[in-house]
């Protein structure tokens, strides 16, 4: 892909107010072509803008969606299924970064009420078994009631 491409994939992400190091960008080869793929680290998403074999200036493109804890496709389908301009991938690139991108920034800074109330929940149950099976020392146990037999070290 050419550089002044690549390029604009970058000032698209510090465009959108995103941070550059929370993304990586590779070149490899896919079955239609050449590609270059912008991948969003935090979530393992991805964006795929594929170059025509014999057109510099024509491209595929294709994304992974934000769908967490569902498998994402290991080759997602292109769309479309017609050669675009540049301008077209960034129309997508740009759709994709607010969507799918801001999507799943927006999913992390959300609170788990759900996960913080079983937490809760847990942490008063392990305090209240605490109580239930503690068993005072010695001492305290001759202390509480010195007329009683100790029948272990921490028994009364």
């Amino acid at each position: 892909m050419l550089k002044r491409y690549k390029n604009a994939f970058f000032e698209m992400i510090q465009a959108a107010g995103l941070n550059v190091g929370d993304f990586v960008a590779e070149e490899s080869w896919t079955a239609p072509g050449p590609s270059f793929v912008v991948t969003y680290k935090p979530a393992g998403l991805s964006f795929t803008a594929t170059n025509d074999l014999h057109d510099a200036d024509g491209f595929l493109w294709s994304y992974t969606k934000y769908t967490p804890g569902f498998p994402q496709p290991v080759h997602p389908e292109s769309y479309p299924k017609r050669i675009l301009s540049f301008a077209d991938v960034q129309e997508a690139f740009q759709n994709w970064l607010s969507s799918e991108v801001r999507l799943s920034i927006d999913e992390e800074l959300l609170p788990d009420l759900w996960a913080t109330a079983a937490e809760q929940l847990s942490d008063t149950t392990a305090t209240t078994q605490l109580y239930r099976n503690f068993k005072p020392p010695f001492f305290l146990a001759r202390a509480i009631a010195p007329d009683r037999r100790v029948v272990n070290f921490f028994s009364v």
